[in-house]
């Protein structure tokens, strides 16, 4: 029943692909260029959560005082509250950092 929204027997709404090789094609289907891949979505994903933690460190330590940024927190935001933990934060992005350059030079 391709292309058809309700079961011609039933009248009942599909309930979509079961199987994974039916899931891939589902996604094959509806992929039309490199923006909306899994990959890029999950890289965007912790551009935003970095994002919204250095605004947050700017607010625990009073760089700004504009508003915060409303709306949806990204997938692995994990909100700063304290000096402590922003100090935290940002020991562990040079680190970080630090590791990727170490790793890229080998």
């Amino acid at each position: 029943m391709q292309g058809k929204t309700k079961c011609r027997t039933h009248g009942g709404a599909s309930t979509g692909p079961k199987t994974q090789a039916g899931k891939d094609a589902i996604r094959r289907a509806h992929f039309k260029h490199g923006e909306q891949t899994l990959e890029a979505k999950a890289a965007r994903s912790a551009k935003d959560a970095e994002m919204q933690s250095l605004e947050d460190i700017m607010h625990v330590m009073n760089m700004t005082s504009a508003k915060r940024t409303r709306g949806r927190k990204a997938l692995g935001y994990v909100p700063i509250k304290t000096f402590e933990e922003a100090r935290r934060w940002i020991y562990l992005d040079l680190l970080k950092k630090h590791e990727a350059e170490k790793n890229a030079k080998a």
